[in-house]
């Protein structure tokens, strides 16, 4: 399977700027896999363009190389043979050929960082090729990077030399899960699960899922594999940002493992809090992890609830199932666990329901009319998702349950008695009590939601 689906919003936001008169600049970057190279490949479509695919070689080659591409858009010989001898005369070469475009060219630069890593000074050299040679000209220059740490450091922060000559930017996210039914049309919702469990909605690793294998074979055979491609890919990623990965794999291990309050990852790990505070702030400022807090704290910052978790759900999957069993699997044992493993998994699917559920509601934001979303939690209780209106004071409260039995009256009552816990700092109405079920509902509770106009039920087949 390989085809591009949805990302139409970003399309979008890249042809505004195509359309958009004078020099256009745009860093694009996500983490490894998320789609960024098949993005511009579809917005390059029927576009006059330079796209070069940055690497670990020095930058002498990377202009001899990137000199071949320029020469074989512009049919020049010499160039063709002799490449760049350096940034400078790049830019330009193209300043001097700007005039003669029709239209506007796009100037794609993918995997910047390894450019920075070459060379230290390279944003400086582009910050002042951009000044000096492209801001008259009707040149759109994209700059992509799967380093998230990188591409802040040297485009995005405010420090950085090519700050403020951006005319846009955009960070690529995953899709939502309910976008998988484009890529594996006619799956049932369950089997769609399973795979998000484990790939998230990253279009890369998408591709590597058969849809003619069965999700156990999937597991047996290219995740739970030594040397198969999810076996290795979690390292890989982080590689993007660490040098020196173990410290934070012991944090990212201690939050899969469900130990989400800094006094748990801290007893987990071992480390103290000053150190775990160090370590948490580069993994939040990468978007790796991310603190929560009740949707009913008044200060996200001040609050004292915070807990954390992975967001990437292959990363969170990797740290929570394969990192713990890697000495079966590195010497070729895993099979005789893999039945207690995979009853592990099912029960882990449990929580990563309510973030389906979440998705449901935010893509129909309009229909429940909300502006805050997120989990409630006290000491004792707590609710999946609760939505708030704060302009009318009002609450959508919702339970989720991924189980192979039918929901009953006493989940509906078990969440009223939650509900009446919750404090807000002034008096609220509650305009819906949601119950999300994976295999729907008993009699008595259908035949409850019919009398009661508060409650409704939603099957995880009806939420497509």
């Amino acid at each position: 399977m390989n085809k591009f689906i949805n990302r139409t919003v970003e399309l979008g936001f890249l042809e505004t700027l195509y359309s958009t008169k004078g020099f256009q600049f745009a860093p694009i970057y996500g983490r490894r896999r998320i789609g960024k190279t098949e993005l511009v490949k579809q917005f390059l479509k029927n576009k006059k363009n330079i796209y070069y695919l940055a690497d670990a070689l020095d930058e002498k080659d990377q202009l001899m190389f990137l000199g071949n591409s320029v020469g074989d858009l512009f049919d020049d010989l010499i160039l063709k043979e002799q490449g760049f001898n350096n940034w400078y005369s790049f830019f330009k070469f193209l300043e001097a050929k700007n005039p003669g475009f029709k239209g506007r060219l796009v100037v794609i630069i993918d995997e910047f960082p390894y450019l920075a890593r070459t060379n230290p000074a390279i944003s400086t050299v582009f910050q002042k090729g951009i000044d000096e040679y492209l801001k008259d000209t009707n040149i759109f220059l994209v700059l992509l990077g799967s380093s998230v740490g990188m591409m802040e450091k040297e485009v995005l922060d405010y420090k950085a030399p090519l700050y403020g000559r951006r005319t846009g930017s955009l960070k690529l996210e995953e899709m939502s899960f309910f976008e998988l039914k484009d890529f594996f049309p006619g799956k049932p919702c369950e089997e769609l699960f399973d795979i998000y469990t484990v790939c998230g909605v990253v279009p890369g690793y998408l591709t590597k899922y058969d849809p003619d294998e069965s999700f156990e074979d999937f597991l047996l055979k290219k995740v739970f594999l030594k040397g198969s491609f999810f076996y290795e890919e979690a390292e890989m990623v982080l590689r993007e940002d660490f040098y020196e990965p173990k410290t934070y794999f012991s944090i990212l291990r201690a939050i899969a493992l469900g130990r989400r309050k800094l006094s748990e990852i801290m007893d987990e790990t071992g480390l103290d809090k000053s150190k775990i505070a160090k370590y948490l702030k580069v993994l939040q400022d990468l978007s790796i992890v991310e603190r929560e807090v009740s949707v009913t704290e008044k200060s996200y910052e001040k609050s004292k609830k915070g807990l954390f978790y992975i967001r990437d759900k292959y990363l969170n999957f990797w740290f929570r199932f394969v990192l713990g069993n890697k000495a079966y699997i590195e010497i070729g044992r895993f099979e005789k666990l893999f039945d207690k493993v995979r009853r592990q998994i099912t029960d882990y699917q449990g929580g990563l329901f309510e973030d389906v559920c979440k998705q449901y509601l935010l893509k129909n934001v309009d229909k429940y009319d909300f502006s805050t979303i997120g989990r409630w939690w006290d000491r004792e209780d707590e609710i999946d998702l609760a939505a708030v209106d704060p302009e009318k004071n009002q609450f959508i409260f919702a339970e989720c349950k991924y189980r192979n039995r039918e929901t009953g009256i006493d989940v509906y009552n078990g969440l009223k008695e939650k509900i009446a816990k919750v404090k807000w700092h002034k008096d609220f109405g509650i305009k819906k009590i949601l119950i999300f079920s994976k295999s729907g509902f008993t009699p008595e509770l259908k035949a409850l939601a019919k009398k009661e106009n508060q409650l409704e039920l939603i099957a995880f087949e009806d939420m497509f």
